[in-house]
């Protein structure tokens, strides 16, 4: 395992001034879930921050992270891939796009639990209304919970996520 983080790490070190020469922004986030059938997702409002990079300007990825980051509680992680669709004559964009979440104790430090934590996959639709180098978006993220049974209903989740983005 230290071996395979450690390996990360060096790609992360030499893949993220590449990403950075291509268009990345930083992000606040407030999420909440909007099902009822919650047994696994986080089940509360959040906060979180977000990183993006736009590899062209209608394709880029994010992660994000969120709980209650004030008190080192981290919920919920997640990785999206993100399609853009620009308004006329204009940088405001909707988008959609999927990912994966990872839902996480809470404990400050477990990132180690990745290995066991419960996956999910989600779908993404949202818009981001540009103002300059910031962005306002909100979004809808509906999933599933792997390995669960299908049939049942808290296999699946919705969740709306709001916020601000900074482009540079």
């Amino acid at each position: 395992m230290k071996n395979a983080l450690r390996t990360a790490l060096v790609l992360l070190a030499l893949v993220t001034p590449v990403g950075f020469a291509q268009r990345f922004y930083l992000g606040a986030v407030a999420g909440t879930p909007l099902s009822t059938q919650m047994e696994t997702v986080t089940d509360s409002f959040e906060l979180g921050a977000q990183l993006g990079v736009n590899a062209t300007p209608s394709f880029g990825v994010r992660a994000a992270v969120e709980g209650n980051l004030p008190r080192g509680e981290v919920r919920l992680g997640s990785l999206a891939a993100l399609f853009r669709f620009y308004l006329p004559l204009s940088a405001n964009a909707l988008y959609l796009g999927g990912g994966a979440d990872a839902f996480l104790s809470g404990v400050p430090g477990s990132l180690a639990e990745l290995r066991t934590a419960p996956l999910g996959a989600h779908a993404v639709a949202g818009a981001e209304f540009r103002f300059g180098r910031f962005g306002v978006f909100a979004e809808a993220l509906p999933g599933y919970v792997l390995g669960r049974d299908p049939s049942n209903p808290s296999a699946y989740y919705v969740r709306a996520r709001g916020g601000v983005n900074l482009h540079f």
